[in-house]
Formats: structure tokens, sequence, C-alpha cells
């Protein structure tokens, strides 16, 4: 996450191929959304998630959502689908985990990154042009949140706001659901990226720090002091959890604080991070592997290899999904041999 945004940021200053017949991948895809339209097709019971009471799969091979894409970056899923952002191209699509229709949300866009997804919104950051966009997935038009942020990074959302790390000024700043001017709740961060909310704070990591402040902004936090290099980063009721892709670890901390806690060590380059259903979970993009271990500590199972561009990643109702460089796949773990939570 980290070296991507810090090659874009010094940009603003200075094959997987996969068979559709196999993959379920189509070429087929709704016309753009950008107009107003619903995204998507009306509701017919399809395309409204798996039912986490009947396995999909009976296999823990990876299931294509998308392929061909140009630079998958950004992850963000619903009750109906997963949601994507390839930077390069400019698209933001999505697809309903049991394979239905692919959909564009967004097109044009100027860098997307980070996604972020509540009541029937999705929201991103448009590193490239710095601008922060809502669509209603519903129907409507793209709306703007904030614009001329400098490196507008990953988004959070509340139910009041939206919040984005802007890594280029090294800001971490937050703008009304309603619209208004941008608020500015900590400066002077060295390269902000990831971005959690919980209830009452907001949670960032910089080139050596995890940090936080409350959302109606005041006195800045360290968690642990100095960390070799802390990337994505999740939070629960209790704890902090990041992984480091200098240390090359996963760890968590109490969000009173106290001493780090080590979950997995010797992780080759580890990228993205979420929990989900008593784990944690995270990409490696050192070895192309996915893996999980419970948020306490304990056996680490592996859930998927052979992956190449590993980037970020995400829970939903049984199944982990996460971006590659060209593609976007999906496990759905009912199907795989794990031990249980």
């Amino acid at each position: 996450m980290r070296d991507a945004v810090a090659l874009l940021w010094l940009g603003s200053f200075l094959t997987a191929s996969l068979s559709a017949a196999a993959c379920g991948d189509s070429d087929h895809q709704d016309p753009p959304a950008g107009d107003g339209s619903p995204v998507g097709q009306p509701d017919t019971g399809a395309g409204t998630g798996p039912d986490p009471a009947v396995c999909p799969v009976d296999t823990c091979e990876p299931v294509p959502l998308a392929a061909d894409l140009q630079d998958a970056v950004g992850i963000a899923v619903d009750d109906k689908r997963v949601y994507w952002a390839d930077r390069t191209s400019g698209l933001i699509q999505g697809r309903s985990l049991d394979g239905g229709t692919k959909v564009e949300v967004a097109a044009g866009q100027g860098e997307p990154l980070g996604l972020a997804v509540a009541d029937g919104r999705l929201y991103w950051a448009n590193f490239g042009t710095g601008e922060i966009h809502r669509r209603e997935l519903g129907g409507g038009l793209v709306a703007e949140l904030a614009a001329g942020e400098l490196g507008p990074a990953y988004v959070a959302v509340d139910g009041e706001f939206v919040y984005w790390t802007s890594s280029t000024s090294g800001e971490v700043r937050r703008a009304s659901l309603e619209g208004g001017a941008p608020e500015t709740l900590a400066k002077g961060q060295e390269l902000p990226v990831a971005i959690a909310l919980d209830q009452d704070h907001v949670y960032w990591t910089t080139t050596t720090e995890v940090k936080r402040v409350a959302k109606s902004g005041g006195l800045v936090e360290s968690y642990a002091g100095v960390q070799p290099g802390p990337e994505s980063l999740a939070v629960d009721d209790a704890h902090v959890y990041w992984v480091d892709g200098i240390d090359q670890t996963v760890v968590r901390i109490a969000k009173e604080g106290g001493e780090v806690e080590v979950l997995a060590t010797a992780q080759p380059t580890p990228e993205g991070i979420t929990l989900g259903g008593g784990h944690v979970y995270w990409t490696n993009g050192g070895d192309g592997t996915i893996k999980r271990t419970p948020v306490a500590g304990g056996l680490i199972e592996e859930v998927a290899a052979g992956r190449t561009g590993l980037k970020e990643i995400a829970y939903r109702d049984g199944a982990v999904v996460w971006t590659e460089t060209t593609t976007v796949a999906a496990v759905h773990l009912c199907g795989c041999d794990l031990a249980p939570p």
C-alpha cells in the first residue's frame, strides 16, 4: 500500500490472463452508471450476495470476479457487491459475490485509490485529481464532496462524515455527508495512507507510526512509538491491528495502549489487512499468499496462494475478497478445510 502511494506521490512531483469460460468473467457489463441510473439491474433474488447458510462452492479455489484490469487497488464490499477501483483506467466497478453481472459505478476518475461503502453509497478518493467523490448505488450522479486535495489516498465513512488521508499534504481530513467545507483533523503527518474508524476515533498510519485523533479533532495520539513500517490497519471494539511491511509482521495493540502483540512473523511484504469471523486476514505481496489467524493469535492458516500483485483485502459473510494488479478474486471460506473460529 505505502510503496504504491509513495510512487504516486513522487509522480505528482517529478498477466494475469483468465479465461472467461473457466472463470465466469464476462465482457458483458451494464451501461455506464454515471448518468444517474441505478447501478446494475433491479434485484431479482440474484446478485444480492451469498446466503451465509448455503455454501455456494465446494472448493477453496479463488473465484475470479474481474480480470484484465490495469491496476486494481482499493476494495469495498456490502451485502450486494464487491467494488474495486482500477487506478490506471479510472474505472470503479462492482460485481456480486455469487457472480452476477459486472457493473460500472464511475468512469474517467483521476487515479482512484481507496473505497468505502455504507448505507447504499460508495465513496472514493481520486489521488491524481484531488477529489473525494460519492455515488448513490440506487441511482444518482457522482457527487463531489471535496476538491483541491493533495494526494487523497484512502477513505472511511460513518453516518455523518467521510474521512480521508491526504498523503501529499500530510493531513487527515473529513467532510460532512451533507456538504460543506472540509475540516482538518491532523496535519504535519508523514505520508498518511491507511485509515479506519471506530465510534469515537479516526486511526491512520504514517511511515513510522500508528496514530489516532477524536473524530471532532483534538490531541493526536501515537500508539507504541516508532514502528518500522506500518501499512494497512483495521480496528475492532478493543484493539488496533496493522501489518508492518518492513518488520514483516502482523500485530495488534489494545486501544487503551500497552504492549504490541505480535500475531504473525516472517510474512513476506504484508500489504492489506481486514477482520472477520473472529480472524485477522492479510495479503502477502512477497509470496502471493493470503493468510489468517485468530484475532488473539494462534494457528496461522493459508487461505490462498500463487497470487500475483496482491493489494487490498476485505471480508463479508464468510467470504474473503481482494485485489491484485489485474484481477479481483474471492474465496468462500465454507469451501475451505480451515480450523473453526
